[in-house]
C-alpha cells in the first residue's frame, strides 16, 4: 500500500507479521473460498485470489493467476490476467462483489502457438460476464499491495477538549450549551432536549435516569443524588420506552454498588476516571507505563515523564493530569508506542500508532465504500424546516448551508441538494419536490472541516442509468476519517446547534462519550462509569438524532476487551440489549428503514449497470475445495506458485520449476515459511505497468518474459492473502459468540458504528 498526503510525506507502512505465526491451526475457516471455478463450454476457469494494483471510487484494478482446462483434457493452462472491475461493497455482511469485469490483458505462461490470442478471447468473454464474491477482510488485507490514496484530512481541529480526572465513580453527563427545555405533550413535566440522555424537569428539580435508579438536583451544574423518583416522572419515561418500541436491558449482576458522581458538561469535556490513586504497570519494558486502574487509555513515558491520554483517536500530552495538554500527531508518537503488544489490556490503542498494522488497516477502511444502487422511481424524501427556510454561507465556498432543519440542505449554483442517509437528492426549491441526484457539484469538495456540512464530501455518484443512480460513501461520512497514519473520529470542530421555540436540531460532536474503535466494527460509544446498576440510556428520545453524523444515526455501545474490578467506560445503554449482536443492515445507511426501499434488488442493479451484460447477475464463480489458494501472478505476469518450505515454483511450458528444479505438479502450500517481507517500500515495486499501463499488443513469446520473479513482492502478496484469511476467520468466530470488543490477537476494542 501506498500511502500519500498533501503535504508530501508518506507513513510508515505495514509491521508485516512473520510468517511463523499463521501456523495450519490458524488457517481462516473459509481459505477455500478462493480460488474460484467458472464452469464454460470450452471446459474450466479457475480464477486465484485477485491481487488488487490501484483502487479508486469503487473501480479495483488487480491482476489474477487464472488456469483453463480445455474439455478433453485433465492439464490446465496457467496465465495471468489484467482486470478492471466494479465493486459492491456490503460491509455488514462483511462482503464484496467483484463485477462489471474487463480482461485488459493475459500472459499464458503455458501457452503454444496460436493459443495465447484464443485464450485471452476466452478469459476477456468469460470473466467479463461473471462475478465473484469475496470476504471484505480478504479485500482489505490484500490493498496492502495496492496503490490506495489515503490523504490526510487537513482542516481538522485538534484543541484540546476540557479534560477531567476522578478518582472515584463518575459520569459525564453531557449537554450541548445550557439546558433547553420543552414541554412534553400530555404531562406538567418538561424535557432537556439538548442532551442524549434521558433528563426531565418536575417543578424546581431535574431527574436523570440511571437505568433502575434515578438521580436529582435543583442545579443542573450542581449536585447531583440517588433517590426514589416520582411517579409522574416513571410513568413519562415508561410510556416514552412504549411508545418507541423500546424494551430496557437488564442490568449486569455486580457487587460493587458505589454510587457515581454525575458531572455535567456544557462545553467539549472528556471524563476519565481512575479507580483510587494510579497504579501504573510496565507495557514495553521500563520505557511506557500505563495506568491499569482505569479502562480509559492513559500512559507514562518513563524517559520524559509525559503523560499521554488517547481521545477521539487523537493523542494528548501534559507533564500533569491538570494541564495544559498538548495534541500529538499519530505519526509522532514516542517510538515504544509501536512496540505495545498485540497481545496486551493495550494492544487497541495501536490502531492510533502510525505505522503499525492495526493503523493501516484502519488507514485502508476508509477509503472502501459501502456502495448501493438506488432505484430513482423508490426514492423519497421530505425536508422540513423551522419556519422558512434560513441558508447561511459556507465559508471558502459558494454554498450556502440550510440552519432550521435537520437534513443536510444546500444551495448550490441556484439549485437545492439534500445528502440525506448517503443519497443525494436534487431540487428547484428548497422544499422540493426532491429527486434523486445523478450528479455532485464539484463546489462540494471544497466545503471545509468547520463546516457541519463537510461529511457530505464522502458521499459519491458513481454512474447512472434512467432506472438507478449507483452510490456510495466511505467512513469519513460517519465521522471517521485518516489523519497522519491513523483515523480519528470526528472533525474536532464544534458545530452550533438550531434551537427555536419549538424545535432542537444537534449537529454531530466530537467529544464527551468515551469513543472506541474496533477494527471490523468501527467506532462505538461509552461512558466514564457504570458498574451494572447504573447503565445510562442514551440516543432515544427527541427524535432528532444528529449527535453522531447524519440525521437518526446512532452508536452501538462499546464493550471493553477486558472488565478488571473497575467499571470504567462501560457501554452507554441504548435500551438495545446488553449483547452487542451483529445485525445485517443495522449500521449500513442504504438499510435503514427510510432508505433501504430504494435500494435496488441485486439482479436489476447488476442489470442495468453500465458496461455489464445481463449474464452477470446469473452466473457465478464458485468456491473450489480442491485447489489451494496459493497461486499468484507477479506484475510482469509470471505465474508462482507458493510451495511448503516457503519457496516459489514458476510456472513454465506446462510445469512448475523452483530454482530450475522441476516440483511436483500437486505440491500443496501451508501458511509459514520464507521470511518476513519487513517494511513494504514506500514507492510501488518496480517491473511491470499497472492495468492502465499494459501494452496495446501481448508479449511475443513466453521465452521474453524476466527469468528472476519479483519474490520479494510475492512474499507480501502471500503475507495478506494469509491475514485476511486469518482475519476472516477471526470475524467468523466474534460472530458466533459474544463479542468481547477485540479480535483474536489482541486487536481492537469497542463496538459498532457505521
Amino acid at each position: 500500500m501506498m500511502i500519500t498526503r498533501r503535504n508530501g510525506y508518506c507513513t510508515a507502512l505495514l509491521l508485516l507479521i512473520g510468517a511463523s505465526t499463521l501456523s495450519t491451526t490458524t488457517r481462516a475457516a473459509h481459505e477455500n473460498e478462493w480460488p474460484q471455478v467458472l464452469d464454460i463450454k470450452e471446459g474450466k476457469i479457475v480464477v486465484y485470489q485477485p491481487q488488487p494494483e490501484t483502487f479508486e471510487g469503487n473501480v479495483l484494478k488487480s491482476r489474477a493467476a487464472v488456469s483453463i482446462t480445455p474439455k478433453g483434457t485433465d492439464e490446465p493452462v496457467f496465465g495471468a490476467v489484467w482486470i478492471e472491475s466494479q465493486v459492491e461493497v456490503r460491509k455488514d455482511d462483511r462482503e464484496v462483489e467483484i463485477l462489471g469485469n474487463r480482461v485488459i490483458n493475459a500472459r499464458i505462461a503455458d501457452s503454444k502457438p496460436g493459443q495465447e490470442e484464443r485464450f485471452m478471447e476466452v478469459f476477456q468473454r468469460e470473466i467479463g460476464d461473471s462475478k465473484f464474491k469475496i470476504d471484505y477482510d480478504r479485500l482489505l488485507e490484500s490493498l496492502q499491495s495496492a496503490e490506495v490514496q489515503a490523504t490526510t484530512s487537513e482542516g481538522l481541529r485538534n484543541d484540546p477538549p476540557r479534560i477531567l480526572f476522578e478518582y472515584e465513580p463518575a459520569i459525564l453527563v453531557v449537554l450541548d450549551g445550557e439546558p433547553v427545555l420543552r414541554a412534553m405533550p400530555g404531562t406538567k413535566l418538561e424535557r432537556v432536549v439538548n442532551t442524549p440522555f434521558y433528563i426531565v424537569k418536575s417543578g424546581d428539580r431535574y431527574w436523570l435516569n440511571g437505568g433502575e435508579d434515578w438521580f436529582t438536583t435543583k442545579d443542573v451544574m450542581g449536585e447531583w443524588k440517588r433517590e426514589g423518583v416520582p411517579k409522574s416522572v416513571e410513568e413519562a419515561y415508561e410510556n416514552e420506552l412504549k411508545a418507541q418500541g423500546i424494551t430496557p436491558s437488564k442490568p449486569e449482576d455486580t457487587k460493587d454498588k458505589r454510587k457515581p458522581k454525575i458531572m455535567v458538561a456544557t462545553t467539549p469535556t472528556e471524563l476519565i476516571v481512575i479507580d483510587g490513586e494510579p497504579q501504573y504497570r510496565p507495557i514495553v519494558g521500563d520505557e511506557l507505563l500505563y495506568v491499569s486502574n482505569s479502562e480509559s487509555d492513559v500512559f507514562m513515558e518513563v524517559a520524559t515523564q509525559n503523560y499521554f491520554v488517547l481521545l477521539s483517536g487523537r493523542w494528548f500530552r501534559t507533564k500533569s493530569f491538570d494541564g495544559p495538554w498538548q495534541f500529538v500527531k499519530s505519526d509522532a508518537l514516542p517510538e515504544c508506542f509501536a512496540r505495545i503488544p498485540t497481545n496486551s489490556d493495550k494492544s487497541q490503542v495501536r490502531t492510533f500508532v502510525a505505522g503499525t498494522q492495526e493503523a493501516n488497516e484502519a488507514l485502508l477502511d476508509t477509503e472502501v465504500p459501502q456502495t448501493a444502487a438506488i432505484n430513482r422511481s423508490q426514492a423519497k424524501l421530505t425536508v422540513t424546516y423551522d419556519g422558512a427556510p434560513k441558508f447561511e454561507p459556507i465559508p471558502n465556498t459558494s454554498i450556502e448551508l440550510a440552519q432550521n432543519t435537520d437534513k443536510t440542505v444546500m444551495k448550490i449554483e441556484g439549485r437545492y441538494y439534500c445528502c440525506d442517509n448517503a443519497v443525494w437528492f436534487v431540487a428547484d426549491a428548497p422544499t422540493g419536490p426532491w429527486v434523486v441526484s445523478d450528479y455532485v457539484p464539484a463546489e462540494v469538495q471544497k466545503i471545509p472541516p468547520e463546516s457541519a456540512a463537510y461529511n457530505t464530501k464522502y458521499v459519491y455518484i458513481y454512474e447512472s442509468t434512467p432506472e438507478v443512480v449507483y452510490v456510495g460513501y466511505t467512513p469519513a461520512y460517519v465521522g471517521c476519517y485518516p489523519y497522519y497514519g491513523s483515523v480519528v473520529y470526528g472533525t474536532g470542530w464544534y458545530y452550533h446547534p438550531w434551537v427555536s421555540p419549538y424545535y432542537y436540531y444537534p449537529r454531530p460532536y466530537t467529544y464527551g462519550f468515551c469513543v472506541n474503535y474496533n477494527p471490523w466494527t468501527g467506532w462505538s460509544c461509552g461512558m466514564s462509569w457504570s458498574n451494572g446498576w447504573a447503565h445510562f440510556s442514551v440516543g432515544f428520545g427527541g427524535g432528532y438524532g444528529g449527535w453522531w453524523g447524519p440525521p437518526g444515526y446512532a452508536w452501538r455501545p462499546n464493550y471493553p476487551a477486558h472488565h478488571g474490578n473497575v467499571g470504567v467506560n462501560r457501554p452507554i445503554n441504548r435500551n438495545t440489549g446488553n449483547q452487542v449482536a451483529h445485525h445485517k443492515g443495522q449500521d449500513n445507511l442504504y438499510q435503514r428503514p427510510s432508505t433501504k426501499p430504494a435500494v435496488a434488488d441485486r439482479a436489476t442493479a447488476d442489470r442495468n449497470r453500465p458496461g455489464s451484460g445481463t449474464s452477470a447477475s446469473t452466473r457465478e464463480g464458485q468456491p473450489s475445495r480442491s485447489r489451494e489458494n496459493n497461486v499468484y501472478a507477479d506484475k510482469d505476469g509470471n505465474v508462482m506458485r507458493r510451495e511448503n518450505d516457503g519457496s516459489w515454483s514458476q510456472r513454465d511450458q506446462g510445469s512448475w520449476k523452483n530454482d530450475g528444479r522441476p516440483q511436483s505438479k500437486d505440491a500443496a502450500t501451508r501458511p509459514g515459511g520464507g521470511a518476513s517481507p519487513g517494511h513494504q517500500p514506500a514507492t510501488r515495486p518496480g517491473g511491470g505497468a499497472s492495468p492502465g499501463q499494459q501494452p496495446a499488443t501481448r508479449p511475443a513469446t513466453p521465452q521474453t518474459r524476466p527469468a528472476q520473479p519479483n519474490t520479494q513482492q510475492l512474499n507480501r502478496d502471500y503475507q495478506n492473502r494469509q491475514r485476511g484469511s486469518q482475519r476472516a476467520s477471526n470475524y467468523q468466530s466474534q460472530t458466533r459468540s459474544r463479542p468481547s470488543g477485540r479480535p483474536s490477537g489482541g486487536r481492537g476494542g469497542g463496538g459498532r458504528r457505521r
